[in-house]
């Protein structure tokens, strides 16, 4: 049994003075004391704010917590979804003269964790599932493209779209609107079809990184062999995996243009290539955690908005880095799912405040997922849409 993985933080543990910042949003901006944790808000105890985690981690390198399996200790560590709202705050606040890169630390706890105990029983159930059929939704990989209903992509463009897990066996019209989209700018690309395996994101988050590189491998390998160029992809969680978390692991570059859907459409709208439709309808933009914060990606969704006529927009009173997550990430969704549709519920409560909403719109499969359930759970009334989506409806 070993936490090798987490000696180098032996030294930053105690740069952490408890100020409990990171678990408030910006208060210089929003005006207003509210919070960012979703964790620490739900299980109301220290240990599950960033602070606590942090002590957990002292507390197992200097052996003062025993190093064996508990539950609460597990509990602690994966009770989080890893949306990085904690790092946002540290970073904008700390006056130590060294930042943590809080996700990346948890997620090597969770790591070194599950090396030396094994995974959550349901994080199991993730990694059997996606070892066997290549994705987490227990459904085969042969029917990864069955959403393109017999339409024809031609093989061969060094460009691909990567549609991912959920857009592709759950948030099927995400996929349908980006490859319209696509199509209605002329842009040539192709599609691995079954030779497009799950990014691995779910089991680098749960701490699964054995497991999740024969599919990093696989995916790269392939994308190699057919000298592929660019990847556009729809899902926040795939771009950051493949564009930070691939080469960091593979431990080389990938050479390979990663571009978000949102990105490739704010270009094709500024390059008058994407003209657009007035829309009549009042919504609001739910940053995901993967790319508003991981990978700062912000400003382009707004772009993409503001270029839709008659469109109404208001944001969240948490948004853009300070954005309140959607809840379903970090393996939360899956084996913590009462917290998971708290937190979901959370942002409805706080879609609530905008006047004449009708919409939520976000950029990634997993948050329409985990929102559009809050809104059905919730009895409101909301449109919960990807951008994409909403794009297609004004061509």
């Amino acid at each position: 049994m070993s936490l090798d993985l987490l000696e180098k933080y032996s030294k930053i543990v105690y740069y952490c003075s408890h100020c409990r910042l990171c678990s408030i949003a910006n208060y210089h901006l929003l005006k207003d004391w509210v919070p960012i944790c979703p964790s620490g808000e739900y299980f109301k105890f220290e240990s599950y704010f960033s602070s606590g985690r942090m002590e957990l981690i002292r507390g197992l390198l200097e052996g003062e917590l025993k190093r064996t399996k508990t539950e609460t200790i597990m509990k602690i560590a994966f009770g989080c979804q890893v949306c990085g709202g904690c790092y946002t705050q540290c970073s904008d606040h700390t006056a130590l003269g060294e930042t943590q890169q809080q996700v990346e630390t948890f997620e090597d706890l969770r790591t070194a964790l599950v090396d030396m105990y094994g995974a959550l029983p349901k994080h199991q159930e993730l990694a059997d599932d996606t070892t066997k059929d290549h994705n987490p939704y227990k459904d085969s990989n042969n029917n990864r493209f069955n959403w393109l209903e017999g339409k024809n992509i031609p093989a061969g463009s060094k460009t691909i779209y990567f549609a991912g897990c959920t857009a592709s066996f759950r948030e099927q019209e995400i996929a349908k609107a980006t490859v319209n989209l696509l199509e209605a700018v002329g842009q040539d690309f192709s599609i691995l079809g079954p030779d497009e395996w799950c990014c691995g994101s779910p089991l680098l988050r749960t701490g699964q990184r054995k497991v999740a590189m024969p599919l990093i491998e696989h995916n790269y390998n392939i994308l190699k062999e057919r000298g592929i160029e660019r990847i556009i992809t729809s899902c926040a969680g795939c771009y950051q995996t493949i564009k930070n978390d691939y080469p960091k692991f593979l431990g080389k570059k990938l050479d390979i243009k990663i571009v978000h859907s949102v990105q490739f459409f704010q270009n094709k709208i500024k390059s008058g290539e994407l003209k657009l439709k007035g829309k009549d309808l009042k919504i609001t933009y739910h940053d995901p955690c993967h790319i508003a914060r991981h990978a700062n990606i912000r400003k382009a969704p707004r772009k993409v908005i503001e270029a839709i006529p008659n469109i109404k927009f208001e944001e969240f009173q948490r948004n853009k880095k300070n954005a309140w997550c959607c809840g379903a990430g970090g393996g939360v969704k899956k084996a913590f799912g009462d917290f998971a549709n708290w937190t979901a519920n959370q942002r409805i409560l706080e879609a609530d405040k905008i006047k004449d909403l009708q919409a939520i719109v976000s950029t990634c499969p997993f948050c329409k997922n985990n929102l559009k359930q809050a809104v059905e759970r919730m009895g409101r009334k909301y449109r919960v849409m990807d951008l994409t989506e909403l794009l297609q409806e004004c061509i």
